[in-house]
């Protein structure tokens, strides 16, 4: 079928069938409504004709006249005659093609020549050349996929690289990019999928990953220098028609990332050259042109032996160019190295492995649906005096009525009819009674189980009725009443769908009861308090505390780093009276205590004022590195901290990773204590742990006895740090339903 080439303003290019010509269409990237114009008629530059036969042979004189003329002519046209005058030169066939559809509005000439009658030009007359082919198209499409895979692989490299060198301007800019990669790559596999193929695709790097090993080497985020050398080589020794294996990080999963590069194309040579590398230049090495030659016949033997074995129907699985394809080359038996692989792969591969889904899908469904068909339930069939007659349990039987059990909607309920209203009773017996036999009776013949189906529907036997129609439906797969019963409907296509494949096509989610659009469902999840992330999975809220009471408890929880710095003992001087039996007399002397814990400097020095000892931490930073059980959403803190002499300072900051943001909780350089929640959400959202570091200076100005500590507790001290937030949990079911619906 033939069709039509449209551009939208947006750059996107796509084809609709040229029954379209005239109407409208909505383009698949930004959803505008075009004007799709018609493809029928073009227009030409005719030469005008030639000023020299209009000279005419009537004498010299009237002659030396005209060539006077022609010379005005000649002069006054920059050296032109219009006998010499050439058309305008056409562009090349395929722009030429591109322009005669691009979507603009016409030029007021353009609607004055469309009013004049032209010979139409049949889609035969336009060249081979010039015709869109929609498999070369597809083949295109293909190309930009794995373009574009390449694109990010390369761009997630040097993100990573820009982090361990600490570049975030650059690290932002390349994270930007990779976002409209992955838009890029999205919009060409919806246009793949459009066309009734796939794309095969490995992992490849996303928004959020943490390369953790490279090529046999580990990256470290505490040997940034030497883990920038190792992407920097790996990155800057990229050849064609190798593989990188990178390992990541993604949603605290390790994934493999085998990375395949066939070429080196500019785009990713571009992306290289950000971060100052360079690599050889390896062009994409252009496909052999396809050589027409006899297929094997093996390969011929084996679809032809696959299309015998299946229905008809099943058929439809395949795309209609794929169906006609298909045929051709059963008929001519010849066709290119690419059309081997297309029967290979797509036919004998995808094609059977779609069909043979079909049937397992029938023959669980036949199963599942096999027990509840043959379970019946003995009752007692009344038949009364006018003909009709009732399924039902007789309850009470007395002189002159008859007490039964009947179903009534979803429950039961009694009935009591007169004696005389009833013909005759059929006692443990009930119309169901009779199913298993009437099935066995029928067998594997499609007539004989339409009858079993009529009469499973008179007799208002609902599970009989559905597995006798999987029954039919898995013989005659084209069968229309069978498959109006069980809920299907046909599309465009010919091919029968549930309602929820029906709607799953149409870009519908089904969600508490009803079918909303993506849009539609985004909006109720948010309503609901759910939060997309950023791999766009929905996740749920919930609340998680962190408590540590004191440093003589259970550490276990909570990972500490020093930097001079550690867990140390308060200790207080303390003058008492002590006898001094050489002497024989009370002495005064200074006995040292330990009244508590805290974390600063590493070891304690002491000092000596007015004749009176006091001790001192030394300067030091400390960190603690809390984990949460999931993606933090919100967090707040509180962390004490205590300077109990002038002339020392501390500030506690927390972050997730120091080199893109932190925030300070306080910064304490007067005697005081400093025990307030801050909200530290911008620092450490989207992570799973939270660093809360120190840095303790003790008698940091000069002549100053100053003495700080961070954490100070006793014993009986309860929450000297406290955390409290929202962590995000998968919301498992949803996403469930929106991966199904996106299949």
């Amino acid at each position: 079928m033939p069709r039509t080439q449209v551009t939208c303003t947006c750059g996107w290019v796509f084809f609709v069938s040229a029954d379209n010509a005239g109407g409208s269409t909505k383009c698949p990237s930004c959803q505008k409504v075009l004007h799709v114009r018609s493809s029928t008629t073009r227009r030409t530059v005719r030469p005008r004709s030639s000023i020299a036969k209009l000279i005419p042979s009537i004498g010299l004189a009237a002659g030396v006249l005209v060539i006077a003329a022609v010379a005005v002519v000649f002069v006054t046209r920059g050296g032109k005659s219009g006998g010499d005058e050439k058309p305008k030169p056409e562009s090349a066939p395929s722009a030429r093609w591109a322009d005669r559809d691009r979507i603009e509005e016409p030029t007021s000439r353009e609607r004055r020549d469309a009013s004049i009658p032209k010979k139409p030009v049949k889609d035969d007359d336009v060249p081979r050349d010039r015709q869109p082919d929609p498999i070369k198209e597809a083949v295109d499409y293909h190309r930009l996929i794995d373009l574009t895979v390449y694109q990010l692989n390369a761009a997630g490299l040097v993100s990573e690289l820009f982090r361990h060198r600490g570049q975030k301007e650059k690290r932002r800019s390349m994270e930007s990019k990779m976002e409209t990669l992955l838009q890029q790559l999205q919009a060409a596999l919806e246009q793949v999928a459009a066309r009734g193929e796939r794309h095969f695709l490995n992992e490849y790097f996303r928004l959020g990953d943490r390369a953790v090993h490279v090529e046999g080497s580990d990256l470290k985020d505490d040997f940034p220098e030497a883990s920038a050398k190792v992407l920097a080589s790996v990155l800057a020794g990229l050849t064609a028609d190798t593989f990188t294996q990178c390992q990541v990080l993604r949603k605290g999963e390790r994934v493999m990332l085998l990375m395949y590069w066939k070429w080196i194309p500019k785009e990713v040579r571009d992306i290289l050259a950000c971060a100052d590398l360079d690599v050889a230049v390896v062009e994409e090495r252009p496909e052999p042109a396809p050589v027409s030659a006899k297929l094997p016949a093996d390969l011929l033997d084996r679809v032809r032996k696959k299309l015998a074995e299946v229905h008809p129907y099943y058929l439809l699985l395949l795309a209609r160019e794929e169906r006609e394809r298909v045929q051709a080359l059963l008929k001519s038996g010849e066709g290119s190295p690419d059309d081997a692989s297309f029967l290979r792969g797509r036919v004998l591969v995808e094609f059977a492995a779609a069909v043979d889904a079909q049937l397992a899908d029938l023959d669980a469904r036949i199963e599942r649906s096999r027990e509840a068909a043959l379970k019946v339930e003995r009752k007692d069939l009344i038949h009364f005096k006018n003909g009709t007659r009732r399924e039902c349990r007789i309850i009470e039987e007395t002189a002159e009525t008859l007490k039964v059990e009947v179903k009534i909607g979803a429950g039961s309920g009694t009935v009591t009819y007169r004696l005389e209203e009833i013909e005759r009773i059929e006692r443990g017996g009930g119309i169901g009674i009779e199913f298993p036999d009437r099935l066995a009776k029928a067998g594997n013949d499609v007539k004989s189980l339409e009858t079993l189906l009529e009469w499973c529907d008179k007799s208002r036997l609902k599970d009989q009725a559905e597995h006798v129609a999987l029954r039919v439906i898995r013989l005659d797969p084209a069968h229309a009443a069978a498959r109006t019963h069980l809920g299907y409907a046909r599309d465009s296509e010919g091919f029968w769908l549930r309602e929820e494949d029906i709607q799953a096509k149409d870009g519908k989610f089904y969600y508490e009861g009803k079918w909303l659009t993506l849009v539609e469902l985004e909006r109720r999840l948010a309503a609901q308090g759910l939060v997309k992330g950023e791999d766009g999975l929905w996740y749920a809220k919930a609340r998680w505390n962190y408590t540590l009471d004191n440093l003589y408890g259970d550490l276990a929880k909570v990972e500490i780093s020093y930097q001079s710095g550690g867990i140390l003992d308060q200790l207080e001087v303390k003058s008492e009276s002590v006898f001094d039996t050489e002497r024989r007399t009370w002495v005064k002397r200074d006995k040292t205590y330990v009244i508590g814990r805290f974390l600063g400097g590493y070891g304690m020095e002491p000092l000596t004022t007015s004749g009176r000892t006091e001790y001192r931490s030394r300067s030091g930073t400390v960190s603690l590195t809390i984990r949460a059980p999931g993606p933090i959403h919100s967090c707040r803190v509180m962390a004490t901290a205590q300077v109990t002499q002038a002339g020392a300072l501390i500030t506690a900051r927390a972050y997730s990773d120091a080199a893109e943001r932190s925030v300070v909780l306080y910064s304490l350089a007067s005697v005081g204590t400093a025990n307030s929640y801050r909200d530290v959400t911008a620092a450490v959202r989207g992570r799973d742990f939270i660093v809360l570091e120190a840095d303790v200076r003790s008698g940091w100005s000069a002549n100053s006895n100053g003495h700080a500590m961070f954490l100070p507790c006793t014993r009986q001290t309860v929450g000297v740090l406290s955390v409290t937030g929202e962590i995000l949990k998968p919301a498992e079911n949803i996403n469930r339903i929106l991966t199904k619906g996106k299949k």
